[in-house]
């Protein structure tokens, strides 16, 4: 898997719930979907994992019964050559080689480049490093 098509989309599904044409609830969820193929996707609800197949069947009761929105997606800052180099160097020292086993495992994705990740996953990283030696948490270079 090539980590520039990894995505994650977050998208508002809204339906109701009827019975004889009256509405008994109102359903409102936020579905986060992230992977860029059938053996990849992982999902979420409301911020809780849940099955793909379970992601699949409220899509389509908002498609057919409400709604279903993409939310505008954020920006994520990547952390860079300066900053990546660094942890490339502390991941080293911890015994984790060049780094992109680790990431990939405590960030569940396919990770190819340091230097693309967020100051976020870059810290979880450094901070699962460190935990799984008993070792203080240290914090990442600054830019």
């Amino acid at each position: 898997m090539n980590n520039s098509n990894s995505t994650t989309r977050t998208f508002r599904a809204r339906f109701n719930i009827t019975l004889d044409g009256a509405v008994l609830e109102t359903r409102n969820h936020l579905l986060t979907i992230t992977g860029c193929s059938w053996e990849t996707i992982t999902a979420t609800l409301d911020g809780q994992p849940i099955r793909v197949l379970r992601a699949a069947q409220i899509t389509e009761m908002a498609l057919q019964m409400g709604t279903f929105e993409k939310i505008a997606e954020t920006a994520v800052t990547p952390i860079g050559n300066k900053r990546a180099h660094a942890l490339h160097i502390e991941l080293g020292r911890l015994g984790y080689g060049r780094g992109y086993g680790v990431a990939s495992e405590v960030l569940n994705r396919e990770v190819t480049s340091l230097a693309a990740l967020s100051a976020d996953d870059a810290q979880e990283v450094l901070s699962y490093a460190c935990g799984q030696l008993s070792l203080p948490t240290r914090g990442l270079v600054a830019a």
